[in-house]
């Protein structure tokens, strides 16, 4: 069976896939191909997003005026784009949850494909 072949395959064993997001064109792409490839193995699908609260790299502490209640604005605004990204892989009858996580991207991704048992 060729790679990019999204057929179930008998036996498969894929029965999590984790595919993380920061909700570009590209991660689309991303997301779009896992779910094919969840609705071809019927494996369920996790769609990760990793919130980094750190605004320092715009600009010193000093410079930085944001609202009392940021973090929370933040956090709901990715809450509801996760969301919408798993409604869209439902819609097209794949098993799909979301994850939000904190910290470096890298890190938050590797630590919640281990904690799902990502295939």
């Amino acid at each position: 069976m060729a790679s990019t072949d999204t057929e179930t395959s008998v036996g498969s064993s894929i029965r999590t896939i984790v595919v993380a997001t920061d909700f570009s064109e590209t991660a689309g792409v991303a997301v779009e191909r896992a779910c094919e490839l969840a609705r071809a193995h019927g494996a369920r699908l996790v769609v990760v997003n990793s919130l980094t609260l750190d605004p320092l790299p715009l600009g010193g502490p000093e410079l930085m005026v944001l609202p009392p209640d940021f973090e929370t604005q933040v956090r709901e605004a990715s809450l509801k784009a996760l969301s919408e990204v798993v409604e869209r892989a439902r819609a097209k009858g794949v098993k799909a949850e979301a994850e939000l996580e904190t910290g470096s991207p890298a890190a938050a991704i590797v630590a919640a494909a281990s904690r799902l048992g990502a295939d």
